[in-house]
């Protein structure tokens, strides 16, 4: 862990405006911070409540289909599962094969950016590749997250720690996708997890999953409403987004552009900051000096260093690692 040590710390130099230029940088600054900080408040506010719309929208579906004929039957009677490749490199001989990850599945989609590659055998490339409307989810790290393979040019195959469904003609890729995020979102599939720290979904208790089955066109009709009401989250998702690195962005800004002293008009007799630090530096040096002589001799070299400091306008300001938070600071944590 990176850190920096109470003496470092209080060792560095800190030019310090005269006092009226440094309320003015503080009323500027904490007005202007405080906007930034509720914007963010409600950034944050917002993705909270798209979760729970989208826990929301989901549930609505699956009653829908409850009360449009369907029924609660096992995942495992209406699609095939099958777990991915066991990674040993002891035993993994034959052709360098791309496959997926647990982390390449994200809720809905993939992230290619990072295929790896394993080698296997003939049979093993056949029995683990994937193929377009093949439905992958996490068995463990964060159970239940999935997306539906959309198909590839080459072959790629799948580890271990992810389930392969392949649904029979009773029920579509789409329509499993969404009701098993119901379920792990909205905790129906609690129960089946195992492990206390780290939980797992076994290959089992998947199949055991309740699913409600409405017909086919019932499915399609869901799946169509679900998909237009997730685009308006995503774009929404999107817009937060760009409001919170627009936001973080300006409060980097106003810190620098305020405490640059750029904010506010320089007064009149106020020196530049180069000058400033040299006069600090001069002042340490005085310090470090008296510190040394000590007793009389040492008395005078303060009272003169003081007597420099009082017509200069500029002190020398320690750092206290224990001084009490401003209002800014308590802002900006």
């Amino acid at each position: 862990m990176r850190n920096i040590s109470q003496r470092a710390l209080s060792e560095i130099e800190l030019a310090v405006p005269p006092l009226i230029e440094q309320q003015q940088i503080v009323e500027l600054l904490e007005g202007q911070l405080v906007r930034v900080e509720v914007g963010l408040k409600y950034c944050h506010e917002v993705a909270i409540n798209l979760i729970e719309l989208n826990r929301s929208i989901m549930l609505g579906l699956r009653d829908k289909a409850l009360s449009q004929g369907g029924e609660l039957v096992r995942l495992g009677d209406i699609a095939s599962t099958t777990l991915g490749k066991m990674l040993d490199s002891k035993r993994n001989e034959g052709i360098p094969t791309p496959y997926l990850r647990n982390v390449n599945v994200r809720w809905g989609k993939f992230d290619l950016s990072n295929i790896e590659t394993v080698p296997m055998s003939e049979d093993q490339r056949r029995h683990f590749a994937l193929e377009s409307g093949d439905l992958l989810v996490c068995e463990g790290g964060e159970p239940g997250r999935c997306a539906i393979w959309p198909g590839s040019a080459s072959l790629i195959a799948y580890q271990k720690a992810l389930h392969r469904i392949r649904p029979s003609g009773k029920v579509k890729p789409q329509w499993l996708e969404v009701m098993i995020q119901e379920a792990a979102r909205n905790g129906r599939m609690t129960g089946l997890l195992t492990g206390t720290t780290i939980k797992h979904l076994p290959q089992e208790k998947l199949r055991s999953l309740l699913i409600p089955l409405p017909s086919v066109d019932v499915q399609d009709r869901l799946v169509e409403e679900f998909e237009s009401m997730r685009q308006l989250m995503i774009r929404l998702e999107s817009s937060m987004c760009e409001a919170v690195l627009r936001a973080k962005s300006l409060r980097g800004m106003l810190l620098s552009e305020g405490v640059g002293g750029r904010l506010t008009p320089r007064l009149a007799h106020a020196e530049p900051v180069s000058g400033l630090l040299e006069q600090i530096r001069k002042q340490r040096t005085a310090h470090e000096a008296v510190r040394r002589l000590g007793g009389r001799q040492g008395q005078e070299l303060m009272s003169k260093a003081s007597r420099t400091e009082a017509s200069s306008g500029t002190i020398l300001a320690p750092i206290s690692t224990s001084a009490p938070k401003t209002s800014i600071q308590e802002t900006l944590l």
